[in-house]
């Protein structure tokens, strides 16, 4: 049976150097979890770099299923929206959580979700932001694989900006009952003018 709990969903486009700089100390940092955490790459390359840097570094964690990496077809331009809906239908965690190929989980970052969601009874919406525009981490956010599923992001908005944003918005307006869970006095509501 699939004891999966969490899917690191990864999106790349002409990002090797980024994966080279974060991937194996992600995959370290939550070596302690790996049999209830994947990693998934969807890569968006034009070139087989990416794979064959994969296939090469990495044949002991795709062997095992801990990493996953899918090569999909090529997007003309990187679109944040349509790159983070490339998971639905690959993933097998029970929850989503969006990282940038140059993010860091942190060490047992997974656990530290997985553990958030338990605390909420799997009730909520988890945003990662830091705080600070511009860091990398407000694109950090985990909802519920059924969530994801039911609404995921939206194709429709610019290529880069709002895209989780609305994902946030949609899911808390879809489903009221959901908690929005964030660090201390970093709230997105207060932070985000649109918002």
């Amino acid at each position: 049976m699939n004891g999966i709990q969490l899917s690191f969903c990864i999106p790349v486009m002409n990002r090797l150097g980024d994966l080279k700089a974060t991937l194996r100390k992600n995959l370290d940092d939550n070596i302690e979890q790996r049999s209830e955490i994947e990693f998934l790459i969807v890569c968006f390359d034009k070139n087989q770099d990416t794979s064959n840097w994969i296939n090469a570094n990495f044949s002991t964690e795709l062997e095992s299923g801990y990493l996953r990496f899918v090569q999909s077809k090529v997007l003309t331009s990187w679109h944040f929206g349509k790159a983070k809906n490339a998971f639905h239908g690959l993933t097998r965690g029970r929850i989503y959580a969006s990282l940038d190929g140059d993010n860091f989980t942190g060490k047992n970052g997974g656990r530290h979700i997985i553990d958030v969601f338990a605390a909420h009874d799997g009730n909520c919406v988890f945003h990662q932001f830091q705080g600070d525009w511009g860091d990398g981490t407000c694109g950090r956010l985990s909802l519920t694989m059924a969530d994801y599923d039911e609404i995921g992001y939206d194709d429709d908005f610019l290529p880069r900006q709002w895209d989780e944003l609305d994902a946030i918005l949609s899911t808390l307006v879809r489903h009221p009952e959901r908690r929005y869970v964030c660090y201390t006095g970093k709230s997105i509501t207060r932070k985000s003018h649109p918002f």
